[in-house]
């Protein structure tokens, strides 16, 4: 279980629960202290009197006093939804979103359609956003779409991988086929995607993308999926550059071998020469150990000749049109592909 400590005596301590609920917590660490969220196993509801007393006048300081106002109105961690609407969603010490607020020009007209999203959890207003994306036609039924989510995790911690899945989850309901995309925020970089006005994990897409400072207000304003495809063009000719290099590489490794040979076997023919000068060998020998040298010089260079025919008809067939192919995620995230 999770939950809020309050007091804290030793390795025992009371917690207040997501649910609102007292509990004793045994076995806490020595590390813990009164405010931070605490994970423990056994749960027993506190029965002390003096200990109720003490909670519930903790409970009252934390809803009335400076605390509590501060840990229900802060937000502790944000996530960012990128579709083209980029929104970011604010959630506080009791992971329940407090804030929304549009990054761009479609994020703001969704964003102020949004209403009762206070006190609810960050996946029920994701789904809010999803809903209200598709039916404004962000989101589009007939093709495939593309959608980043960033998960920052500035003081409480939520769980990032059930936010993908909740996501993902939503999206099938709809039946919408679309690619989720997982970045995992930093605060160092989300101060940089405040000063931009874009979403951390948009920020790091278009860092990949364009190396220079001129780039980001460049693609900041573009869709997600825009900026994407760009990114999986730019890995695949970095791709095909790399191969053509390998390939290149490989001819003159071939060549080099072949010289190596060409020049090994005329140092073994002037050996054998000079072997049949001197009577060491039959003339019939010499000719024949010259011929079979001659041999494996001609096969290696035909071999070499069928290599690069080969090399011609394929970078051909490159050359011609073809469909496109489905690309694959990039691996600075983490991808999920959902299609129904």
């Amino acid at each position: 279980m999770k939950g809020i400590l309050l007091e804290k005596e030793g390795n025992t301590g009371i917690v207040l629960t997501n649910s609102g609920e007292f509990v004793k917590a045994e076995g806490l660490d020595s590390h813990y202290v009164i405010g931070d969220e605490v994970i423990f196993k056994n749960r027993h509801r506190h029965r002390h009197i003096r200990k109720i007393m003490v909670a519930a006048a903790v409970l009252i300081f934390l809803f009335t006093g400076s605390l509590g106002i501060y840990g229900y109105s802060s937000s502790f961690g944000y996530v960012n939804v990128d579709i083209n609407p980029s929104i970011e969603i604010g959630y506080n010490m009791f992971k329940r979103v407090n804030s929304i607020k549009g990054l761009n020009d479609d994020g703001e007209k969704l964003v102020n359609v949004i209403e009762d999203y206070k006190n609810k959890s960050v996946t029920e207003v994701l789904d809010m956003i999803i809903d209200l994306s598709i039916k404004e036609n962000y989101i589009k039924r007939e093709q495939k779409n593309v959608i980043l989510v960033t998960v920052t995790n500035d003081r409480i911690k939520i769980d990032e991988e059930e936010i993908v899945k909740s996501v993902e989850r939503h999206i099938n309901e709809n039946k919408v086929s679309a690619e989720i995309i997982e970045v995992k925020g930093d605060d160092e970089l989300y101060k940089e995607a405040q000063q931009h006005n874009t979403s951390p994990g948009k920020l790091k897409l278009i860092k990949n993308l364009e190396k220079e400072e001129k780039g980001i207000d460049k693609y900041k304003d573009k869709n997600i999926k825009e900026i994407y495809e760009k990114i999986n063009k730019k890995d695949n000719k970095t791709k095909e550059q790399k191969i053509k290099k390998e390939s290149k590489d490989e001819e003159k490794r071939i060549k080099q071998e072949i010289k190596r040979t060409k020049k090994e076997n005329k140092k073994e023919n002037k050996e054998i020469l000079k072997k049949s000068n001197n009577g060491n060998i039959k003339n019939k020998d010499v000719k024949k150990e010259i011929k079979d040298n001659k041999k494996v010089n001609n096969k290696k260079e035909k071999e070499e000749k069928i290599k690069n025919k080969e090399k011609q008809v394929k970078d051909k067939a490159k050359d011609k049109p073809k469909e496109a192919k489905k690309k694959k995620a990039h691996p600075i995230k983490k991808d999920k592909k959902n299609k129904k």
